[in-house]
């Protein structure tokens, strides 16, 4: 391994990124990216045209997905490396039920938008998703092209955000659900961006990380756009102690996070190979990934 560029976090219009499944893997070798995953929202629908790519482009390729959860009250999202493209498996039987949460909450969404008089229906969002699934995002597209925002940021500023009118919280399954799963379903479990797990008292962040551990956690992701240097050095400390593994990505979006880059974490820092070293070697001995 050597200095070149990876990404390990990276989102498609199979949920509510921008660029198709398909079209990543020729961005990601335009930025000079020689492994990543595909981590899209509660799918895998867009693993199998995201691993025709990486073969075409000569990367590596890693089936991947993310996860909403929770633990101690802390909002967390859950990295699946090597997860298995297509069904029947753990993972698909939980997806399931995930989903079902989810078309509950945009029905619930779609209600609070006709009670402010902002009149819209479900089909209509899943038109603006492409039939996807669906996100905040999809929302703010449809208030924009309705003409009720002037811009994305508008729609979440007024209507979207966690303190929005509109917003309708996830329900989301325990971290130790969704770490069993994943396990369950031959995958590799990751906290992604465990900036969400700090708080106000100055052990709360390693409190939420014991549990984790205790339930099964495989890694940390180290470098994202928002972890800081020293959120990081804090990261790696404790990783070191728990012989906790760790990956690195830039949770790219597309147009729909425009400062988020391929390839890149906090402040654009380059993402490379070294920092995801000890992911790719565990991809390897579960027979995962094949190195270059």
């Amino acid at each position: 391994m050597g200095m070149e560029l990876v990404d390990f976090h990276v989102h498609s219009t199979a949920s509510d990124g921008t660029d198709s499944p398909g079209d990543i893997p020729e961005l990601a070798h335009k930025e000079g990216i020689v492994a990543m995953a595909l981590t899209d929202h509660d799918t895998t629908d867009g693993v199998p045209a995201f691993l025709r790519g990486t073969t075409e482009m000569g990367i590596v390729g890693i089936p991947g997905i993310e996860v909403s959860t929770e633990i101690d009250g802390k909002r967390l999202h859950m990295l699946g490396f090597g997860v298995p493209a297509k069904g029947p498996s753990p993972l698909h039987k939980f997806l399931t039920v995930v989903r079902r949460w989810r078309d509950e909450r945009n029905l619930e969404m779609v209600e609070r938008f006709n009670a402010l008089d902002i009149k819209m229906n479900l089909p209509e969002v899943v038109a603006e998703a492409g039939g996807k699934v669906i996100g905040r995002p999809h929302f703010a597209k449809l208030l924009l092209r309705m003409e009720v925002v002037g811009s994305l940021d508008e729609a979440f500023r007024r209507y979207l955000g966690n303190n929005g009118p509109a917003f309708v919280p996830k329900r989301k399954p325990s971290a130790q659900e969704v770490i069993d799963v994943l396990h369950a379903s031959g995958a590799v479990a990751i906290a992604a961006h465990p900036k969400t797990l700090e708080d106000h008292t100055m052990t709360g962040l390693e409190k939420s990380l014991d549990a984790l551990v205790e339930a099964g956690l495989d890694g940390l992701e180290i470098y994202h756009p928002d972890v800081s240097p020293a959120l990081r050095r804090r990261l790696q400390s404790y990783g070191e102690h728990h012989g906790l593994i760790y990956s690195c990505g830039s949770d790219y979006h597309g147009r729909n996070k425009s400062k988020a880059r391929l390839g890149r974490g906090h402040k654009g820092v380059r993402i490379r190979e070294h920092c995801s070293q000890s992911l790719l070697n565990r991809l390897t001995e579960l027979g995962l990934v094949t190195k270059r």
